[in-house]
């Protein structure tokens, strides 16, 4: 056996001069799961398969099932199949955003939360889908919270000021109502909401319990109509506004149906049946789930009109302006388009 201190070292040459080393590195690639490497991982978790079946049975280390699951696992401890898809689709998003929120961005920040009364969420998305560089929703959070921390009044312009509460739920009213259509003979296509005109409508009450504003919504797109009642909850007297302010989308053919609680103020729903041409369902006592999309606008609207204020000295243009602003701000389920966006895309096929 040769002694290894008899060889040059590297670099030099058995003469004494010099000669050039070249040093190959070979390195480990990695290989992204599949999404059907995934959904037969997903299978066979389900059948009680051990890490190292699973492992050959798609052809990849064991190691590689164990981190795919650690890493993709929901909050409950399960893999799923279409979540891991998810997380692993973010993560690869992530390493090409912004990692240093800039003067640049907070500027733009700022200005959207104070003008606009966007959420980090809905900023992001809509960033993103513009295709302007933004950081994640988590660091414009961390940003809010500190500034609200050193003294700073940004977090009011956020929808619940950064603090969460829960809305109990009212107690149903009694009177002479009629034959009314429960919730449970709705159609199931209203659920999965698979065309437009379909509404659901509620009422936000003022501090002396006398004033009201009417509010609408409609399932598909969350699109918003708000209107000061004139009469408070005088049933009658809403009935006619929400004829009037459904006219439109009835002439377009874009009105299906109307879906509320079992108020007093709704207690003329028959007129509304008849000028519209549409049924009126009813909510289950105790069940605000029933009708969720509208129940999202009230709160949103408290953005604006919190609760304990008159509305007396809240006149129509207020009303519009916030129509407008909850109109043009993008939601999450419209992939980041605003409500007025899809609505006009939607009329603009029907004109062709």
């Amino acid at each position: 056996m040769q002694r290894l201190d008899k060889h040059p070292p590297l670099g030099l040459a058995p003469g004494g001069g010099t000669q050039k080393v070249y040093i190959c590195v070979i390195m480990k690639t990695y290989n992204h799961l599949s999404r059907e490497q995934r959904y037969t991982i997903d299978r066979l978790l389900k059948q009680g398969k051990s890490y190292s079946f699973i492992a050959e049975t798609i052809g990849v280390a064991t190691s590689t099932v164990s981190r795919e699951i650690r890493r993709n696992q929901t909050p409950r401890g399960k893999y799923s199949c279409r979540q891991a898809e998810t997380y692993a689709s973010e993560r690869k998003e992530w390493r090409y955003y912004p990692r240093k929120f800039n003067s640049k961005m907070r500027h733009n920040v700022e200005q959207i939360i104070r003008q606009r009364q966007w959420s980090p969420e809905q900023i992001v998305g809509r960033f993103r889908l513009e295709g302007i560089p933004i950081v994640g929703k988590t660091t414009l959070y961390t940003f809010l919270h500190k500034d609200k921390e050193s003294g700073g009044d940004l977090y009011r312009h956020t929808r619940h000021h950064l603090k969460y509460h829960h809305k109990p739920l009212a107690s149903p009213q009694k009177g002479k109502w009629g034959r009314r259509k429960s919730i449970d003979e709705r159609p199931d296509c209203i659920d999965c909401k698979e065309c437009f005109g379909d509404f659901e409508m509620d009422l936000i009450i003022g501090a002396q319990q006398r004033e009201a504003i009417l509010t609408l919504t409609e399932r598909k797109t969350g699109y918003a109509i708000i209107e000061k009642l004139p009469n408070g909850k005088n049933a009658k007297s809403l009935a006619r506004v929400v004829n009037r302010s459904l006219a439109y989308f009835k002439r377009m053919g874009l009105l299906h149906s109307i879906t509320t609680d079992n108020g007093s103020e709704f207690m003329a729903f028959r007129s509304i049946e008849r000028a519209l041409r549409i049924p009126v369902f009813f909510a289950k006592p105790y069940c605000s789930t029933d009708k969720p999309h509208v129940e999202l606008l009230n709160k949103l609207i408290r953005q604006y009109i919190p609760k304990g204020t008159s509305f007396k000295d809240i006149d129509d243009k207020q009303i519009r302006n916030i129509r407008m602003l909850l109109n043009n701000r993008p939601r999450k389920s419209l992939d980041f388009k605003s409500p007025n966006e899809v609505l006009a895309l939607l009329l603009s096929h029907r004109c062709t």
